[in-house]
């Protein structure tokens, strides 16, 4: 393999990934005053008594089609850029980084937490309400933000917004696919397809990198009144990986730490508000959810219960 110019190839590169980078910050957006993430009753005292809360495998949410959907827009773009072109270099580059990316599904190491921007969706009730009614905490969002030194690998992750219109999807994938062909043809420049080889599979890993990223937070429009944010985290090594059964089996996870680094409550998750509900006794609900708040510091927490008008 000749594989020419690696250091102008790295540097051209790194200058996509930060404008790739600057892209993802910017169609985020502003974080919102509070997400809220809902969980079953065991989930809620899991999560108080644990100062902890779980991020699973993203091989391993409950809407198994996400990757499958995202391997579909790209593979529509890539087809049509393969039909638009003749240069054996740009082909041959298209056509590893799908394969690549279609191979990653199962070896995607990111591990998703979700949570929503509204804390009363019935969508998300029906999902998560048990006999003693489901819960959504109310998380201080821009505590996510705020610089976090390593306590530990586990509070390592990246906010994410989903992204539901296809249109802006396809746009994202686009960019990524072709600024990566601008920088594969400026280093290839009066290369043979042998000599272009070792350029060929660094921009193919770059690409499929940079869209296997954005395919752990796209999902299809009609999920879109789910309003749904994710935190994405991708551990250094196996050390803190765990194990639970779930629909798919054995299901890999790993516990995120929210406390923030500084402050009076550093001992504690940035919880605002905790709403709960339908429940059958929407009383005992509250008293018993306002006891177990007080028993682990966090008196502070608001408690709402369901505006809807709909019963278990």
């Amino acid at each position: 393999m000749n594989f020419k110019y690696p250091e102008a190839l790295d540097a051209a590169l790194g200058i996509v990934r930060d404008d790739i980078s600057s892209e993802r910050v910017k169609i985020r957006g502003q974080l919102p005053y509070q997400l809220f993430h809902y969980t079953n009753t065991t989930g809620l005292i899991g999560i108080l008594e644990s100062s902890r809360i779980w991020a699973t495998h993203f091989s391993y949410l409950n809407d198994a089609s996400e990757f499958s959907y995202g391997i579909s827009l790209l593979e529509e773009i890539v087809n049509t850029k393969i039909q638009s072109t003749q240069d054996p270099i740009i082909v041959s580059f298209l056509k590893r980084t799908l394969d690549r990316v279609k191979n990653l599904n199962g070896s995607l190491e990111y591990y998703i937490s979700c949570f929503c921007a509204r804390d009363d969706l019935l969508s998300q009730w029906r999902g998560y309400t048990d006999a003693g009614g489901g819960f959504a905490i109310g998380f201080y969002a821009t505590s996510f933000d705020i610089p976090k030194p390593a306590r530990d690998a586990s509070n390592n992750f990246m906010v994410r917004k989903v992204i539901y219109e296809d249109t802006e999807q396809r746009r994202l994938l686009e960019e990524v696919i072709d600024k990566t062909i601008a920088v594969l043809l400026d280093i290839t420049n009066g290369f043979t397809q042998d000599n272009a080889h070792g350029s060929i599979i660094a921009c193919c890993k770059f690409a499929s990198d940079e869209v296997a990223e954005y395919l752990t937070y796209f999902k299809h429009p009609v999920f879109e009144a789910e309003h749904e944010w994710r935190l994405l985290h991708m551990p250094h090594d196996d050390t803190g990986i765990k194990f639970r059964n779930g629909p798919y089996g054995i299901t890999p996870y790993v516990c995120l730490d929210l406390r923030p680094m500084a402050g009076v409550h550093t001992s504690i998750l940035p919880i605002e508000s905790v709403r709960h509900g339908p429940t059958t006794n929407a009383k005992n609900t509250q008293y018993s959810l306002r006891k177990l708040l007080n028993m682990r510091s966090y008196s502070q927490v608001e408690i709402h219960g369901t505006e809807l008008p709909i019963r278990v």
